[in-house]
């Protein structure tokens, strides 16, 4: 009998524990598509969830690969930046006047076709502007572009990264 209440005992502390602690989520990649209206058609995002069932924001690297994700979640409307240029940092803050302002370091980083961080020679739109055409970048090994001096393999490129 005594065996039998330390059995039950057991169990019932066993499925408290269960109850209170959740089960640990694991990480994984969420695809996202949803119609537009401001742009008249579909728009598709990848968000990237961590260990704690949120979407990764700012700078965060997995499989040793970095990205970009948008800090300005709203039901995953933005997910990680693909093909475009993403900044260094963002920093969102409320001044004394309860205005809320945005702080982006420069975008002096680009994301390609599959959202990871470029190194090494890529094209792309300068400032993700299409009507100007796509020019030459050299980023070097922690992603950021070189402006203003000779890349690795002896090419200039300007103050704006482009090789010439």
């Amino acid at each position: 009998m005594t065996n039998l209440k330390k059995l039950i005992t057991s169990s019932v502390s066993a499925i408290t524990l269960l109850a209170i602690i959740p089960l640990a989520s694991h990480a994984e990649w969420r695809h996202n598509e949803y119609y537009a209206p401001y742009s008249g058609h579909n728009i598709e995002t990848w968000n990237y969830y961590g260990n704690d069932g949120k979407p990764k924001e700012g700078w965060f690297s997995v499989g040793g690969k970095w990205y970009y994700g948008d800090e300005e979640h709203e039901d995953d409307y933005y997910g990680i930046y693909i093909d475009e240029w993403a900044p260094a940092y963002y920093k969102g803050y409320v001044d004394s006047s309860r205005v809320f302002h945005t702080d982006y370091g420069a975008f002096d980083y680009y994301c390609g076709s599959d959202g990871a961080m470029k190194t090494g020679w890529f094209k792309a739109y300068p400032h993700n502007n299409e009507e100007v055409g796509l020019h030459w970048y050299y980023a070097g090994s922690d992603g950021k572009i070189l402006r203003n001096t000779q890349t690795p393999d002896g090419y200039w490129v300007n103050s704006d990264g482009i090789w010439k």
